[in-house]
C-alpha cells in the first residue's frame, strides 16, 4: 500500500502542474475558483484511487492501510513537487521565459501549502472510495 500511495499523490500532483502549466503556456484565463476545483479534484482523485486500493485488498485492518495510503501519498506529493522544480530548471528553462519557464525557489512552502489544502481531499476521497463499490464482504 505505501507504493500505491505514493504513486497515486506522485501522478496526481504532477497532473495539478501539468494542467495549471497548460493552462498558463495557453494563457487561459481559468479564474481563481477553477484552479481550485481542478487542484481539488486531483487530490480527491488520489484520495478515491488509495480507497479504491485499499478496499479491494479487503484486509482486515483497512483503516491502518488507509492511513498508510495517506501518509505515502503526502511523500508522493512532496516528491511531485522536487520532480516539477527539477522539471522546470532542466528542460523549461531552455525551452524560454514566462509563461514556458517559472522560477519556483520556494519549493518547500509549495510541498507545505500542497500538504495544507490537499489533505481533506485526499482523505475525503480515502473515505469515499473505500465506500463505493458497495459493502465489502
Amino acid at each position: 500500500m505505501p507504493l500505491a500511495g505514493f504513486v497515486f499523490g506522485l501522478g496526481g500532483c504532477v497532473a495539478l502542474y501539468a494542467v495549471m502549466k497548460v493552462a498558463t503556456v495557453s494563457e487561459w484565463d481559468l479564474g481563481r475558483y477553477t484552479k481550485v476545483a481542478i487542484g481539488f479534484a486531483c487530490f480527491m482523485a488520489i484520495g478515491l484511487g488509495i480507497g479504491s486500493t485499499v478496499r479491494r485488498l479487503r484486509h482486515p485492518r483497512s483503516s491502518r492501510l488507509s492511513a498508510v495510503g495517506f501518509g505515502a501519498s503526502l511523500l508522493g506529493v512532496a516528491a511531485a513537487v522536487v520532480l516539477w522544480n527539477l522539471l522546470e530548471d532542466v528542460v523549461f528553462a531552455r525551452v524560454g521565459t514566462y509563461p514556458v519557464y517559472q522560477e519556483r525557489t520556494l519549493f518547500p512552502f509549495d510541498i507545505a501549502l500542497l500538504w495544507f489544502f490537499g489533505s481533506l481531499p485526499i482523505i475525503a476521497g480515502i473515505i469515499a472510495g473505500g465506500m463505493m463499490g458497495g459493502e465489502r464482504k
